[in-house]
């Protein structure tokens, strides 16, 4: 079950407790959403094996590692000592923290494993292990996920009032995509009492469109945001 737009709203909504420092909050915001990207691999995966296979290998893996966010700080840390350039040190800071922030907040509402420390040969993490979390509640995450999509275009709508500087224009694509991610929350709906068996299929077919304009909308309005 993919979270981003969830963590992408929480994340957005902490700002105010994130020191006001040059790129650290958009690198925040930006590493509590790459996680999810985990997605698109076990989407392109799915063409060389079955669905379920690619999933147990990509989804919440290395992109859910904490072995992997210690590496990445090293490779940031490399480039500092070579650059020697404070704002690389904010990205830094940012971008780890994002992902960890990220991390913390699928152990509890993830309802299934995470592979917190790939690829050392130690248990997933699950803390809901002893509960079985029917379908009819998995579906109504996923769902929701449509919705906060949309509560996140709606607060970057907010942001751009507030401090447009060169992005007033984006508003008109933010509420375009408001309307469409309503549409796909009700299609989605709909397509959850036809076709139940291929839920999970249709939900990766909106989302990762969808994630893919998250990314996208808050790269190019980083500077209203940060």
């Amino acid at each position: 079950m993919a979270q981003a737009g969830l963590h992408a709203y929480i994340s957005l909504k902490s700002k105010k407790w994130v020191p006001d420092k040059k790129f650290l909050f958009i690198s925040f915001l930006l590493g509590s959403i790459i996680p999810d990207i985990d997605i698109l691999f076990s989407a392109i995966a799915s063409y060389y094996m079955p669905l379920n296979k690619a999933v147990e290998i990509f989804h919440r893996t290395f992109t859910h590692s904490l072995i992997s966010v210690a590496a990445l700080y090293l490779i940031f840390l490399i480039i500092y000592e070579i650059k020697k350039n404070q704002i690389i040190l904010n990205i830094a800071y940012g971008f780890t923290a994002g992902i960890i922030f990220h991390l913390l907040i699928d152990i509890v509402l993830w309802f299934n494993t995470i592979d917190l420390f790939w690829p050392l040969p130690i248990p997933k993490i699950n803390l809901w292990f002893k509960f079985t979390i029917q379908n009819n509640i998995t579906n109504i995450l996923l769902a929701l996920e449509f919705i906060f999509f949309r509560l996140f275009a709606s607060k970057l709508i907010d942001i751009i009032i507030n401090k447009p500087l060169n992005n007033a224009y984006y508003i008109k694509y933010l509420g375009y995509w408001m309307k469409i991610e309503i549409i796909l929350f009700i299609l989605f709906i709909i397509s959850i009492q036809i076709i139940p068996s291929f839920s999970l299929i249709v939900f990766g077919i909106f989302y990762i469109p969808s994630l893919l304009m998250l990314i996208f909308s808050t790269w190019n309005l980083r500077d209203s945001i940060d």
